[in-house]
């Protein structure tokens, strides 16, 4: 009688601990994706970044030759 309760122990200990295993990854999945998506986001505010620094690049280059032969209206300061 004795074996039998010890086996009965040991399917016991063995759902625990997989139980255990199983949370350990869940946990660890879940701070992937956070961790995936933090730098979703950072990759998307870098090309938004990228982009508004172009633009403001080419208004720059747009403006710049074109006023280059001319005298501001008003005084200077």
């Amino acid at each position: 009688m004795r074996g039998v309760h010890a086996h009965y122990r040991q399917r016991g200990v063995v759902l625990v601990v997989s139980l255990l295993v199983l949370l350990l990854l869940g946990i660890i999945a879940t701070t992937v994706a956070r961790s995936n998506l933090l730098q979703l986001h950072m990759a998307g505010n870098d090309e938004a970044r990228t982009a508004a620094m172009q633009q403001a690049l080419a208004v720059v280059d747009a403006v710049l030759p074109s006023a280059v032969g001319t005298v501001p209206a008003g005084g200077v300061g």
